[in-house]
Order: C-alpha cells, then structure tokens, then sequence
C-alpha cells in the first residue's frame, strides 16, 4: 500500500471516530454515559432526572437501619439519622464521567445527624461517649497542681458514613456496627513552665473597687481565669470567656435600675430616686486583665455607666397626721420610710423589709426599745442601730453586718430581701435612730 493511501484511510478512521463521539454525546446529552454506577446501581444511559429518582428509591426501600454498638442491636430512623444521602451529587459526578471525569463507580458521599446518633447511643449506653478531658489547673493544698487529663471516646461518624454508603450500594439486613474513637489529653511538654507561672499569677494582689464595695479575687478564683488551651497545650493563657463571667457575677452586686425621683400631688418629694448604674463588663474584664500581667499586680477601678433617675409624679404613700407628733410610716409597696412629726414630714428613706417567706408584718406599733449595736445569735449579724417594735423580734437596723465589718445586702435597699426586719442605709439609721425615741408609732402598710 502506497504511502498516500496509508494516509488517506488514517484521516478516514479518525474522521469516524470524531463523528461516531459527536454521535454518541448527542445521542447521551443529559444522560449518562454507558458503563457508569453509583450506590450499586447501574445508570448508563439513563436521564439525570431518572438516575436520582432511582438513587432516591434504593434509600426509600433500605427502611430501618440497624445499628450495633458493644453486642448490642437497636434500630434507627434512616430519615433522621442521614441529613443527607448525597443522591444529587453522585448524579453530577455519574454524569461527568467520560466528559470531566473517569470515575465509573461513585460512592454516596452521606451526612449524618450526629445529635440524633448520640441521642440514640445515650439511650443504649450514656457512659460510651466521653468528652475528652485535657489537663488544667487545680489548688492543692495552696499550691498550684496541673492534672494530667483523661482520655475521651467518641463514635467513628466517617466509618459510619462509609458504612451507610456501602449499605445502599449492598443492601443488608446485617447491623452496621459502630466504631469507637479513643482521643487522647492533649500532651504538656512545658509542665514546670505552666506551673511557675499560674503560681506567680494566682499570686498576683488585686483589688476591685466600686464605689463603697471592695472586691479581693482568691487564689482559687484567679485560677480559674487561666487555661492550657488543647490546640497550644504548652502555652498558659487567660480565658476571656472565664474573667467575663467572673467579671458578671460583680456586676450583678454593682448595677442597678434606675429609679425616678417621685413627687406628690402637693410638690413634696416622696422618694428621692436614685440614678441607674450598669457595670461596663468588657472594659473590667480587659483592666483586671491588664492589671494581672503587671508584676506587683495593682487596683482597678470598675468603669460603670450611669442612667439619669428623672421624675414622675405620684400619689401621696404616706399619710401625714396620722399622730399630733412623731411618727414613722413605712410603706412595703415603695420600700421606703418615712418620718413625721405631726403633718410634717421630716424625711424619707429607701429601705429594705421582708422578703416573700419571711415578710414584715403590717399593723400600727411602737418603738419598744433601742440598742446602739444588737446581736443576732440566730444569723451570726450585728445589727447597728437596732429600734425593736415587736418584742425583740422585729426591728428598724441598719444594714446587718459581719464580725470583720463586711455589710450584707448593700446592693438590695429598695428591694425587699431581709428575715423580717426593715433595714435602713449606712447613716441613714442613725438619723433615724437618734430621732426616733422609745414609744414612738410605727405604721406598716402594704402600699
């Protein structure tokens, strides 16, 4: 054969086989091309639409899919154990094979639902899995002492994925059984390291202050602002998320709503009010922060950001003329005190009474006695400025106190919290109690 013929019949087979290829994209376009599978099913030539309906079907038909986990069987619910069989997807990638792709058999690339799998193992065994627990920071005896963690376990989910996609490849009846992934405590090569400082910063002075308050983080408490991080597990850090809580439990002792002065029909000043106060969390936690890092420590001072009081008028709570001389009349509904002479009034007073399961009784008294500091055995407190007017078992105090001078319940005047009695602010009390005298009246209202 010539070499021109040679040529000729070469250009014609390779003529054919680009028409018989155009032909056959042709013939397969929007189909998939002979020879391709997924899950087990064979879907050359078949229309996409189709080929995903019948992926969709070999799921419907699996029905319950049982599960074993240490000889153990149970069913689970395939519609929420799987999120999502991925059927769409092998679809595309059975549909790019012999354009984009040579892949003839494609595997279901499945998600799970992992909270219902672990809801499902707790049922069967609420001791199988177990958060890993990477070691921390802990005060023995004073002393600073870094545990050295304990393992965690947890399902294998990618074998399950695997499983579930082989399972609708070869349907079965056999369980699919689970397997367990041990994860080991972050290891510390820097133990003494770590140590060294968490000792030097739990040791760290540092004093929070808010206006008459006084706050002196412990040990244990600092100590629970630092953490070994698992990722880094030889760096010390400062847990942000921790100081913030520790730095809204003050806020809870330091803010308050405001509350607007109040004025009666007549012009006079019923409550004073008082201005709204709200801790600034951010800022505090990142000064005590700061101050930590310092070498002798140091004070901080909270930054709080305060609401004007504003006004309102009000009717009167208070009667005045009740008696033709001294009286005291306190009104439960608006926490307040309020002292008369006659139709005078001499002053009001925020106070605090009974709260829910020991409340203040309600009734017309009198003063019956007067003790500059009294004693309480029942709840260990001091009471300054003690005004009993039933018995010895009611009284007008100040704020009860400790015996190392601490106040109690500095931050509730206005909201009732105390056993019974009505307690009155620093100061405040001795105004009263060095006007007040023995068989003065005493009125006590609802409101």
């Amino acid at each position: 054969m010539s070499l021109r013929n040679s040529w000729i019949i070469g250009s014609l087979t390779v003529l054919l086989l680009a028409v018989v290829t155009s032909f056959s994209y042709f013939a397969y376009t929007n189909r998939i091309l002979p020879g391709v599978e997924a899950a087990g099913l064979k879907l050359g030539g078949t229309p996409i639409e189709q080929a995903e309906k019948k992926l969709n079907q070999r799921i419907e038909d699996l029905g319950k899919i049982e599960l074993s986990l240490e000889s153990k069987t149970f069913s689970a619910d395939p519609k929420k154990l799987v999120i999502d069989w991925g059927t769409s997807l092998a679809v595309a990638d059975a549909y790019q094979f012999g354009r984009l792709s040579t892949d003839r058999s494609i595997e279901l690339i499945v998600k799970v639902n992992e909270f219902y799998l672990r809801t499902l193992i707790d049922q069967l065994n609420p001791e199988f899995i177990k958060p890993v627990k990477h070691p921390g920071l802990t005060l023995d005896g004073g002393q600073v002492v870094i545990s050295t963690g304990k393992p965690g376990r947890t399902i294998d989910v990618d074998d399950l994925k695997h499983q579930l996609a082989q399972l609708a490849a070869n349907p079965t009846n056999k369980p699919i059984e689970l397997l367990a992934n041990g994860i080991p405590p972050a290891p510390i090569a820097n133990a003494d390291l770590i140590k060294e400082q968490a000792t030097k910063l739990v040791a760290t002075p540092i004093v929070i202050i808010d206006q008459n308050q006084t706050f002196r983080p412990d040990k244990k408490t600092i100590l629970s602002w630092l953490a070994i991080k698992p990722e880094d597990p030889n760096t010390l850090w400062i847990d942000d998320n921790k100081l913030t809580e520790y730095v809204g439990k003050l806020a809870k002792q330091v803010n308050r709503k405001a509350k607007p002065k109040e004025i009666d029909p007549g012009g006079n000043i019923v409550f004073e009010g008082q201005e709204g106060r709200t801790l600034d969390v951010t800022k505090a936690a990142q000064n005590i922060k700061e101050t930590l890092a310092l070498p002798g420590g140091g004070t901080v001072e909270l930054t709080v950001v305060t609401t004007p009081a504003g006004e309102k008028q009000v009717p009167k709570p208070f009667t005045p003329g009740l008696y033709s001389g001294k009286y005291i009349e306190i009104n439960l509904a608006k926490q307040t005190l309020y002292r008369f002479d006659g139709e005078q009034l001499v002053s009001a007073h925020q106070v605090s009474t009974g709260k829910w399961s020991t409340p203040t009784p309600i009734g017309e008294f009198n003063i019956n006695n007067k003790i500059g500091r009294a004693y309480s055995r029942r709840y260990n407190l001091y009471m300054p400025y003690w005004m009993s007017f039933i018995g010895g078992k009611y009284g007008i105090h100040e704020l009860p106190e400790f015996a190392n001078g601490r106040k109690e319940g500095e931050g509730h005047l206005g909201t009732p919290v105390s056993h019974g009695c009505i307690r009155l602010g620093v100061e405040e009390a001795q105004q009263v109690y060095d006007w007040v005298e023995v068989g003065t009246p005493v009125v006590i209202r609802k409101g």
